[in-house]
């Protein structure tokens, strides 16, 4: 069986994630994760975007639109809506 294995964690934009602390009260930052196979050469890069619940209400209060449809696909641009995959009977 095959196991993942995390081998690197990236940011563009931190020189240090180790070493990284914030006095911003919004914080959004992008991940690059390397994975590959345990005990096995290379691997992938998978993107994680993280912030924090005031960048969340910072980013969606920043948006608007004509109509509620024009607002949600903005919203959807950067989420999953409860709606995306439902279907009427």
């Amino acid at each position: 069986m095959l196991i993942a294995d995390l081998k690197s964690i990236h940011s563009p934009d931190i020189l240090d994630l180790e070493e990284f602390s914030s006095n911003q009260e919004e914080i959004y930052l992008l991940l690059e994760l390397g994975i590959g196979i345990k005990d096995k050469d290379g691997e992938e890069y998978f993107y994680l975007e993280i912030c924090n619940a005031k960048y969340i209400q910072y980013k969606i209060n920043s948006i608007s639109g004509n109509s509620w449809q024009e607002i949600v696909e903005k919203i959807t641009s950067f989420t999953e809506w409860e709606f995306d995959k439902y279907k009427e009977n």
